[in-house]
């Protein structure tokens, strides 16, 4: 989870990655693309988010921080969930992300007419 405005200054907003997916425009509010590189399609970009990132440490404290403090010891820090992926630079993560994929509004196949007359290893 990060902090992000919707524009330069505006109010800022805690939000995850899976915020942007539901609307990829969100990928251009400041700092969106950066933090979120497999959602928005910027994994070839290898930077650092400028954006303030929620991160609960192993103890379960939670803290906001950014990849300037995570440099600081990023063989303990990149670890945190959602660190190595926002924080790419400092971290040394040039691998593509997971894709989190959007969600279909409809089955993307209509479902079969009948049932299969005999139990099969697939569906139809």
């Amino acid at each position: 989870r990060f902090k992000i405005a919707k524009t330069e200054g505006g109010d800022l907003l805690t939000r995850g990655c899976r915020y942007m997916v539901a609307n990829t425009n969100r990928c251009l509010y400041p700092g969106g693309a950066e933090t979120c590189p497999s959602t928005c399609g910027t994994c070839a970009d290898v930077v650092d988010s400028p954006l303030r990132l929620k991160i609960t440490k192993t103890d379960g404290y939670k803290t906001t921080r950014d990849c300037d403090w995570v440099a600081v010891d990023p063989d303990n820090r990149c670890v945190y969930d959602g660190v190595a992926e926002a924080c790419r630079a400092t971290c040394g993560s040039t691998t593509d992300a997971p894709v989190v994929p959007t969600p279909t509004v409809s089955p993307t196949t209509p479902p079969s007419p009948a049932p299969s007359p005999f139990p099969t290893a697939r569906p139809s």
